[in-house]
């Protein structure tokens, strides 16, 4: 079976959303992906990844941008926790965004892009 780019960016787009583990059954459903074809892209990861990753990074920006479009109030403790992930991204030249213009989930998409800073 072939992996099309029509289910690479279904997963992607699941997996830059942060709201599933996405090794549950949950995330392949809201992919919309048949088991098979879940599997294979999970098998195939690091490869899939490593050839799209500049996809991967523009859907994570055009998700974003959808959420900083959505202004909402934040508690004290997350934007405390916004201002810390914020900071450390715009220093590292990854993120160029007005603190007062994000949301609860921009701080998700902040913290798995922290993550993948890190772990890179």
């Amino acid at each position: 079976m072939e992996i099309t780019l029509e289910q690479i960016i279904a997963y992607f787009k699941v997996q830059v959303e942060g709201k599933y583990n996405m090794l549950t059954p949950a995330a392949r459903i809201a992919t919309g992906l048949t088991v098979d074809e879940y599997n294979k892209i999970q098998d195939n990861y690091n490869l899939i990844y490593e050839q799209f990753s500049d996809l991967y990074e523009s859907i994570e920006r055009s998700e974003l941008t959808k959420i900083i479009n959505k202004p909402r109030y934040l508690l004290d403790s997350e934007k405390a926790a916004l201002k810390f992930y914020s900071g450390y991204l715009f220093a590292m030249g990854e993120l160029k965004i007005p603190i007062n213009d994000v949301t609860k989930e921009h701080l998700k998409l902040l913290k798995l892009r922290l993550e993948i800073l890190i772990d890179s």
